[in-house]
């Protein structure tokens, strides 16, 4: 179970490139990406892709509001509002869809998700592994790092020293991996290489 947002196409590629890898590791997987904005009925999330278009087109709107919600004060007001008002929606969704394992490729799909896979769990009767890979490589909001993640995968170092620094998650569960890509860069990646090595004079 894959959590994401339709508001840039990083959260899909990494989802849609991590989906090829287990179906590629383990045949016969089941995996589906749900998308934030059609999960949530609920205001701001309702007006998630209008706002990021929105905000794409005047960067310093969007510098104002990424550090106001970013900021130490505003977000424990964010995550109150998020639990009061999406936690039994995720509830419903993990118990509905009885997962495996649940990864988030979305800052806003960590802290209640997380939160929601835990009490789905006991209803189910089962553990459910959460994971988060952050798709930002030199900046990370606050809504990436959630104390109780399973494990934490980041694509940068400098992600992985503002996850100690900022974030919650215990140093043990974070891990510098970079980030996920499509099949088909891979593929062509591995074949520059190759004729790199054929044409290396050493």
């Amino acid at each position: 179970m894959f959590l994401a947002a339709d508001a840039g196409g990083g959260h899909k590629a990494s989802a849609a490139a991590l989906i090829h890898q287990f179906k590629t590791h383990f045949p016969g997987s089941h995996c589906e990406s749900f998308q934030l904005e059609k999960i949530l009925d609920v205001w701001p999330y309702t007006k998630l892709v209008n706002s990021y278009g929105f905000l794409t087109a005047r960067p310093e709107v969007w510098r104002v509001i990424y550090h106001v919600t970013n900021s130490r004060f505003i977000e424990p007001v964010m995550n109150f509002h998020s639990r009061i008002t999406c936690e039994e929606i995720f509830v419903k969704l993990i118990e509905s869809y009885n997962p495996d394992v649940i990864i988030s490729v979305h800052p806003n799909t960590n802290i209640v998700p997380c939160a929601a896979a835990r009490k789905a769990g006991q209803s189910l009767n089962k553990y459910i592994p959460f994971f988060t890979v952050v798709t930002d490589l030199g900046s990370g909001h606050c809504g990436w790092f959630q104390k109780d993640v399973d494990r934490l995968y980041v694509g940068s170092e400098k992600i992985f020293k503002l996850a100690k620094a900022r974030g919650q998650t215990p140093v043990e569960r974070i891990t510098l991996t970079g980030l996920p890509i499509r099949h088909d860069f891979d593929i062509v990646c591995r074949r520059m290489n190759y004729v790199n090595n054929l044409t290396d004079p050493d």
